[in-house]
């Protein structure tokens, strides 16, 4: 994924959840939630307008389009799947949180389904979860002896 992509789906993504948490995304909310200058913000939201991922009218909220819902609704879903997996592995929700923010945009499609697929696995066979617990177990061992990674 290239930069200019990567940023491209951050602010889908941003607006997609500001949209559903709020009803709308406007520009002020999105450079609050991103931490960068208003001005930073419409100048994304132009270069997503031209590429046909949102609308605006002037001064109003943005909107996405449909092309620009289902590339945020993959985003979120690879955020998700991944977050899940990492408090899978026993890692805190915030530490998986941010590091889903960083894995999201960079992750290939087909190790997202792999992901999903041994999610669903471990979720759906409480049986097997025992070597997920020795995993943690183990792991937590190596961080008491010292171990470096």
């Amino acid at each position: 994924m290239t930069g200019r992509k990567k940023v491209e789906e951050e602010y889908l993504e941003v607006v997609y959840g500001l949209i559903s948490e709020k009803g709308q995304a406007r520009v002020s909310d999105i450079a609050e939630r991103l931490g960068i200058s208003p001005a930073s913000v419409t100048e994304m939201i132009q270069k997503l307008k031209k590429n046909g991922f949102v609308t605006q009218e002037r001064y109003g909220p943005i909107k996405l389009t449909e092309k620009g819902t289902k590339i945020a609704e993959i985003v979120r879903r690879r955020h998700e799947i991944l977050k899940a997996f990492l408090q899978l592995l026993g890692i805190n929700e915030e530490i998986a949180e941010s590091d889903a923010c960083e894995i999201e945009h960079n992750v290939n499609q087909e190790t997202v389904k792999r992901l999903t697929s041994l999610i669903e696995f471990i979720q759906h066979a409480p049986e097997s979860q025992e070597w997920l617990k020795n995993f943690i177990s183990f792991h937590k061992e190596r961080i008491l002896s010292g171990e470096e990674f």
